[in-house]
């Protein structure tokens, strides 16, 4: 009985471990600047990388298996209120199967923004952190 009150702590402590690393990078490194960056580009030509990768993110932050090009320029209309959604988010209101969905679509995206746009990876791994702070959260349900 002892032992897996300390299984689920020890799980639980590694949850809010990779919730406060989820929400340093939204607090550190998510800038105003990227979430103009992303508007202009939006308002070009829109390159299938970056919206295919901003689409994933949107549709983990919404717990739906997909997005529109419309969210994605709903949730980065404005730095503030994208910023505020992401650290208030609780992993364990995003569905399993929805964060198993996007996590290896977001590690591909990574691989592609790293090279594409680099100045927007912080984006795509507050995605992979929350995925990893989701999963842990659910595993602390069960």
């Amino acid at each position: 009985m002892q032992a897996a009150k300390d299984k689920k702590a020890s799980i639980e402590e590694d949850a809010n471990k990779l919730r406060d690393s989820a929400i340093a990078i939204v607090k550190d490194k998510i800038t105003v600047k990227q979430v103009k960056k992303v508007n202009e580009w939006l308002g070009k030509a829109t390159p299938p990388t970056l919206v295919k990768g901003l689409e994933t993110l949107i549709a983990l932050m919404r717990n739906h298996h997909k997005a529109s090009n419309v969210d994605v320029e709903i949730y980065f209309k404005e730095h503030m209120k994208l910023t505020k959604k992401m650290i208030a988010m609780q992993g364990k209101d995003v569905d399993v199967d929805i964060v198993e969905q996007h996590m290896p679509e977001l590690a591909k995206s990574r691989i592609e923004f790293a090279k594409d746009f680099p100045d927007l990876v912080d984006i795509i791994d507050w995605g992979t952190r929350f995925c990893e702070y989701s999963l842990k959260s659910n595993e602390v349900r069960a």
